[in-house]
């Protein structure tokens, strides 16, 4: 009894120790998240002042990743006339053409991209509403599909 008793004890003890920490966040002004750090609430004053942080991105680590492996922006989904899409120039990852797909499989568009081309408006006006599958193919002989609604 008195070891399931001082077992016991030792975690309540253990326990109050870990539970007493708070997390806080900073995000920058796109609302991203950017660190995140613990901040102990019962903790002697000269173990407040330090503060541990868990995750911090640089900025620059950001942008250097997002230009390396970059996605291409398609908007507005659902779509009711035109379908913007936008990419960054990378040599490495280029779509040389894109392809309308019905949710079926029959293929409804085919076009060629031009080589410096950084964006493209594609025609929905004709398309009944109902879901349709965007595929980009690029240079490095991969493809991405994008699942797009029209209303």
């Amino acid at each position: 009894m008195k070891i399931i008793l001082f077992t016991l004890f030792l975690f309540t003890q253990f326990a109050q120790v870990n539970a007493q920490d708070k997390l806080a966040f900073k995000y920058d002004t796109a609302g991203n998240q950017t660190s995140r750090q613990r901040i102990c609430l019962n903790c002697t004053p000269s173990l407040k002042t330090s503060v541990e942080v868990l995750d911090s991105i640089p900025l620059e680590a950001l942008v250097d990743t997002d230009l390396k492996d970059y996605k291409i922006a398609a908007y507005p989904n659902p779509v009711v006339d035109e379908l913007y899409m936008e990419w960054i120039d990378n040599p490495e990852k280029m779509p040389t053409r894109i392809q309308i797909n019905s949710f079926d499989g029959r293929v409804l568009h085919q076009q060629l991209l031009k080589e410096n081309q950084r964006e493209q408006i594609v025609d929905f006006s004709n398309y009944a509403s109902g879901v349709y599958v965007l595929t980009i193919y690029f240079t490095n002989d991969k493809k991405e599909s994008i699942k797009i609604i029209k209303k």
